[in-house]
């Protein structure tokens, strides 16, 4: 039973496949059934496949958009197996790949264009071209005619379509003519023309034609020459029938004997005389190989250390029964636990034949436990093997110490702080990412390895209690940051030198990731030009809606790196969402709603009752209590989640933070600059707008608050709290004070061991004064009514509410 937002989405797409059909591509939902799609892919011209008539299903679960459907193919193409489950990037097989932007059409031009290609999967098969071209022949007849199958109707006997998912061959094609009655309808007006035979599919002879009779028939009907025929005239008519039946290989096989002798004893002289041809063969060929035993996690043995160790066998009196050639082993582990468990994880047969996929910085899928140090001791660090036995990351060569350090601050501290709010036990995506950032491209691994630097760098100053500005120039001196940063522009520039390469994949993971660590460092000139530079590679690769970009997996790195960007400008995010807002299923709502009897009910009662907000901020606020509801669930109940609700509140999370960011700005402005258009909103809207803001860089994807980003953030309340006067406020509802004093708390916690942290504490200090706050239980309970949660904010917000209450003399400079 789909849902409603299911049948929603999939009536709206069939009105667009209508109105602007894809090219080659014809689907329609079921009657009975809005969940089972029909399709029809017509062979492209210039492949084997062309003017083949290919039907298959698109079985869609109920949850969808946020989850995908099933992908079978029904008519034999040669290149996939006939009604059976494929694994694609858009199919059921990864459904936490999936986006939930992609529709219809969009499944059905990746299927097509998959299907164009070579590439094998689970369901695909392979064939030659002429085998393709064969079946692309007979895919009319084997869609109408249910493979050969096809009979008379018999009085008094219904036959049933039941079966949708395994429609092979045996129906007599009635599914296939109960969905697509017109086609079925042309297919046997061109089975007559073509006068197909529809048992066999083959052409039946035309009655026309004269008669051709076979080799064998025409030598027995041949006449011997005279007048007389007798008995050697028969024995002569038997030979020639005899060797009119033999084939020519039979007839011809001495001779072919001969051939075969000759061609050998002539290769075999012709050997490559040149010494260094004959080497750089071997060497070109030995380098692929070793390319995938790599891949495949075996590590290779010489004769040097097998020569050694059965040396060391025999002088203990043991017998080795080693083979002295060289062989191949899998990869030893490394003495220390955590390498143990690592290397027998990325041994694990999943990721040895499956091909490596590229990692991106601003996953929305990650989670793994806290670190317990924010940085490690460098003598309990592996040596560089542990990461990279074979060398094969970039950079190794040169500083295989660095890109170690480095490679371990990602898996150990970087992954578990940015992305804490995941569920547990998600070790296999741990791997994943190793994995997709090992063998990536070197412009995207430095990128990587730059936003590590970056952020290992600001937790670093952080500790030493540093300046603002001290902290940013150190930053900018780290020898790491600048070395990887540097390796990475370089990339980037070879990249955008070669127009090949110049809007490859690999050149927007590069651009991302340089976008990204110059958010973490604050460097927010590199942060505009880079996202200048990201700006011109979509529009020139067709726009941020383009198939391209969609089909890429791309989209969610884009739309998150420009987000993060707009919230430390403080602009409106240069692209749109690329899909509509959808409502929270009411399955998940069931899940992450909190107990009845639990207070935080009332989380966000203070937002939705407040008359000077806007409906449309309101309206995201109710998203993020969502948001909220789902941490909660995460940290108190996580056996009632799903894997697929992880994914969907990453997108709810970026969508609702888009559109606090983009709600004031019109439909039609899309400069990024503020100073070209002024912004008139209620002063204590624009408070609570940029507090929310910072409230959400502390789910699911969290910037730490000595971040550039996170700094930046702080900076932005601080305008905000400045332009909302007190004096202001005093003229307004007391229940204002509620949500001011929330933003104060908010500025203060994104503000801890900085300058800025006494300013947002004596205001609350001030605004406790106004309210006759006197006990942290009253506060609470204030609170309360906003987004606030005792198990994350209490102590820390207790802390702040101390330092108010500790004698802090209130300026009276508030006008």
């Amino acid at each position: 039973m789909a849902t409603k937002a299911a049948f929603k989405r999939l009536t709206r797409e069939y009105q667009n496949i209508q109105k602007n059909p894809p090219p080659f591509i014809i689907a329609h939902p079921s009657e009975t059934n809005i969940l089972e799609w029909h399709y029809i892919l017509t062979g492209p011209p210039g492949t084997p496949y062309e003017n083949g008539q290919y039907w298959g299903t698109l079985m869609f679960p109920p949850e969808y958009p946020f989850a995908p459907p099933a992908i079978r193919m029904h008519t034999p193409s040669g290149r996939f197996q006939p009604s059976t489950r494929l694994c694609l990037s858009i199919s059921d097989f990864h459904p936490k790949s999936f986006n939930p932007a992609w529709e219809v059409s969009t499944i059905l031009i990746g299927l097509l264009s998959f299907m164009t290609s070579e590439e094998m999967t689970t369901g695909s098969v392979s064939a030659s071209e002429s085998e393709r071209r064969v079946l692309a022949a007979r895919s009319r007849w084997w869609n109408s005619t249910g493979g050969g199958s096809h009979s008379s109707a018999t009085p008094g006997v219904t036959k049933t379509t039941k079966g949708i998912n395994n429609v092979k061959a045996g129906d007599g094609g009635l599914k296939f003519r109960t969905e697509w009655p017109e086609l079925d309808q042309e297919n046997w007006a061109w089975m007559r023309e073509h006068r197909i035979d529809t048992t066999s599919g083959q052409i039946l002879p035309d009655p026309n034609a004269p008669t051709k009779c076979s080799p064998e028939t025409s030598a027995l009907r041949r006449r011997p020459n005279g007048s007389a025929p007798g008995i050697g005239a028969v024995m002569e008519g038997g030979h020639v029938a005899r060797e009119a039946g033999q084939s020519w290989a039979r007839r011809n096989r001495m001779w072919i004997g001969l051939a075969v002798l000759f061609g050998y004893a002539l290769l075999s002289r012709l050997r490559i005389k040149d010494v260094n041809a004959r080497k750089a063969i071997r060497s070109h060929v030995m380098r692929d190989v070793r390319r995938r035993e790599r891949l495949a996690g075996l590590k290779r043995t010489s004769k040097r250390d097998n020569r050694t160790q059965q040396a060391a066998a025999k002088s203990q009196g043991k017998t080795s029964d080693e083979p002295k050639e060289q062989r191949l082993v899998l990869g030893s582990a490394s003495p220390s636990s955590a390498a143990s468990s690592l290397i027998d994880t990325e041994n694990d047969s999943s990721y040895v034949s499956s091909k490596p996929r590229r990692g991106r910085p601003l996953r929305w899928s990650a989670g793994y436990p806290m670190s317990p140090q924010l940085n490690p001791n460098p003598r309990l660090l592996p040596n560089s093997w542990f990461f990279d036995p074979f060398c094969s990351l970039p950079g190794t060569s040169e500083l295989p110490s660095m890109v170690a350090h480095l490679v371990y601050y990602w898996k150990s501290v970087f992954v578990p702080m940015t992305f804490p709010s995941e569920l547990n036990g998600q070790e296999s995506r741990e791997v994943e990412l190793m994995v997709r950032s090992s063998f990536s491209d070197p412009g995207s691994f430095f990128g990587l390895m730059t936003m590590c630097a970056a952020h290992r760098a600001i937790l670093s100053v952080d500790r030493l209690d540093a300046s603002r500005s001290s902290r940013s120039n150190s930053i900018v001196d780290d020898p790491d940051f600048c070395i990887m940063k540097a390796k990475s522009i370089r990339e980037m520039n070879a990249k955008m030198r070669d127009p090949k390469r110049a809007l490859s994949d690999e050149a927007f993971d590069t651009i991302v990731n340089l976008l990204t660590g110059s958010l973490i460092a604050g460097l927010f000139d590199e942060a505009r030009i880079h996202l200048t530079g990201l700006k011109r590679m979509v529009d020139l690769r067709g726009g941020i809606t383009d198939e391209s970009i969609r089909s890429a997996s791309m989209l969610s790195a884009i739309i998150a790196t420009d987000v993060k960007a707009a919230s430390g400008l403080l602009v409106k995010p240069v692209f749109p969402l690329t899909w509509d807002a959808q409502p929270v299923p009411q399955d998940i709502q069931q899940r992450i709603q909190p107990p009845d009897s639990s207070p935080a009910h009332q989380l966000g009662s203070g937002f939705f009752s407040n008359m000077l907000l806007s409906s449309q901020l309101i309206r995201i606020l109710h998203v993020v209590r969502d948001i909220i509801y789902y941490s909660i669930t995460v940290q108190t109940n996580p056996a009632a989640l799903q894997p697929a609700d992880n994914h969907f509140f990453r997108v709810l999370n970026c969508e609702a933070e888009h559109q606090l960011l983009s709600y004031i700005y019109p439909e039609d402005q899309e400069t990024t600059s503020t100073s070209q258009l002024t912004i008139d909103i209620h002063p204590l809207e624009a408070v609570t707008r940029v507090a929310a803001i910072g409230f959400l860089n502390n789910f699911l994807i969290v910037s730490p608050p000595s971040s550039g980003l996170g700094r930046a953030l702080t900076s932005h309340i601080v305008s905000a709290v400045e332009n909302c006067k007190l004096s202001l406020l005093l003229t307004m509802p007391k229940e204002n004070f509620g949500l001011f004093a929330w933003a104060l708390f908010m500025g203060a916690q994104g503000s801890a061991g900085r300058a800025d942290r006494p300013w947002f504490v004596e205001r609350l200090a001030r605004v406790a004064i106004i309210c006759k706050w006197q006990t942290w239980d009253q506060v609470s309970r204030v609170m309360s009514d906003y987004f606030y949660v005792p198990a994350l904010h209490g102590m820390e917000w207790r802390f702040i509410w101390d330092e108010a209450m500790a004698g802090y003399v209130v300026s009276a400079d508030e006008s």
